[in-house]
């Protein structure tokens, strides 16, 4: 056999042999990413409410109807805060 080859067998078993291993590891840590990832959603919601409200009360402070392309964005982000709030209770 070529040396290469035998390198690289090396290698290709040692990757494989990291890999089998760090699956069943970050399966079972895997409770602390669901934490962060949960507070992340919060934070997302929060931040999204947080638009719908600066867009509505600029407008309403003013006295002016919004403009279509701000009531648009209303309700893409209102659709998009709603999706978000029933995908995080699940």
């Amino acid at each position: 056999m070529n040396i290469m080859n035998i390198v690289g067998v090396i290698l290709i078993t040692i990757y494989v042999a990291y890999g089998m291993t760090s699956l069943p590891l970050g399966l079972i840590y895997e409770g602390r990413t669901v934490a962060s990832a949960r507070a992340a959603v919060e934070d997302q919601l929060a931040n999204l409410d947080a638009q719908v409200a600066t867009i509505r009360n600029q407008f309403e402070e003013s006295g002016t109807q919004i403009p279509y392309f701000e009531a648009q964005q209303v309700r893409f982000i209102s659709h998009q805060s709603e999706y978000s709030y029933v995908m995080n209770k699940e």
